[in-house]
């Protein structure tokens, strides 16, 4: 009972204003494809459209996030004797690697449309677009900020 109210707890503190923007452990950050134009942006000063786009990352993840309590629930449920003996022989992050390997591609899952859907369909997607179509008037290597570019799967 204590682990499942522990994960539903979770769920809803990271679901809140902040939940992942206001925590420096799980705050998302620009994407490894976007690391240059980050780099670019805030070389001339133009930081700000990396901020509000970052900003709008970890918004869309908040609204993502209510609901992955059931997700460690069921890792949880699913612990074998073996898992759980291993995990109280292990080191630090033991329970944070088993519970990684187990729920990983499911998270990813209920995650990349969601996230993926409030930047490319709503007023986020401008901050997106601001900072890309900015990074194109300083960089030769321009980004396709149109409808088959940034909200493409391959966007980047």
């Amino acid at each position: 009972m204590l682990l499942r109210v522990g994960t539903d707890s979770s769920a809803r503190r990271l679901s809140k204003l902040n939940g992942f923007f206001g925590d420096a452990a799980i705050k998302v950050l620009m994407p490894e494809e976007a690391k240059k134009v980050e780099s670019t942006l805030r070389s001339f000063g133009m930081g700000q459209y990396v901020d509000k786009a970052i900003l709008s990352m970890n918004r869309a993840a908040e609204d993502a996030a209510s609901g992955v309590g059931n997700i460690f629930w069921d890792a949880i449920k699913k612990m074998s004797i073996t898992d759980g003996l291993q995990i109280l022989r292990g080191g630090d992050f033991a329970a944070t690697d088993y519970l990684k390997s187990i729920t990983t591609k499911e998270l990813t899952e209920k995650f990349r449309p969601v996230i993926g859907s409030i930047t490319c369909k709503s007023r986020r997607y401008k901050y997106w677009k601001d900072m890309f179509t900015t990074h194109n008037q300083f960089s030769a290597k321009q980004v396709n900020t149109g409808p088959y570019g940034l909200c493409h799967p391959k966007g980047l």
